[in-house]
C-alpha cells in the first residue's frame, strides 16, 4: 500500500484518536508553528481514511500510539510529541509544557508510556471501545 499522496508536500497530518478529549483537546490546542499552510487532523477510528489504512500497513498501533505525516517522514508515539513540541510555538501554556517534558526525547520515551495509560484509563471510564 503507497502512501497518500496530498498537493502540499508539506503539510502536516496528525492522526490521533479522536474519540479522546485528553487527544482533542491536544491536537486542537497545539500551536504549529507555520511550516505549511496545511494541517490536517484525523480521527484512527475513521478506519476508510487512508491515511490511517496507510499507517495500520506500517505497522503502526493507532489504539497506542498518534501519528504525525510531514512531508516523507511519519513518527509515532514518543516521537510524534517530541516533534509536535519541537515544531510548535510556545505562546500557549499546553505547548510550553509539553516542549519541557518532551524536549529531550529520552524523557519524552519515559513520560509517554504513563500518558498512554493514562489515556486508555480515561477510555475505559467513559465507556469507549479501543480503536480497532
Amino acid at each position: 500500500m503507497s502512501k497518500p499522496e496530498y498537493q502540499n508536500k508539506q503539510a502536516i497530518i496528525i492522526v490521533y484518536d479522536g474519540e479522546c478529549p485528553v487527544c482533542q483537546h491536544f491536537v486542537r490546542g497545539i500551536r504549529l508553528r507555520q511550516l505549511s499552510g496545511e494541517l490536517t487532523l484525523i480521527s484512527a477510528r475513521e478506519q476508510q481514511r487512508p491515511e490511517v489504512q496507510w499507517l495500520q500497513h506500517q505497522g503502526v498501533n493507532l489504539n497506542d500510539n498518534m501519528a504525525v505525516i510531514y512531508g516523507e517522514q511519519m513518527v509515532q508515539g514518543a516521537a510524534a510529541i517530541t516533534w509536535l513540541t519541537a515544531m510548535s510555538s510556545p505562546s500557549h501554556w499546553l505547548n510550553r509544557l509539553l516542549f519541557v517534558c518532551f524536549r529531550n526525547p529520552t524523557l519524552g520515551k519515559i513520560l509517554y508510556p504513563a500518558l498512554r495509560s493514562g489515556r486508555l484509563l480515561l477510555l475505559r471510564l467513559l465507556g469507549r471501545q479501543p480503536i480497532q
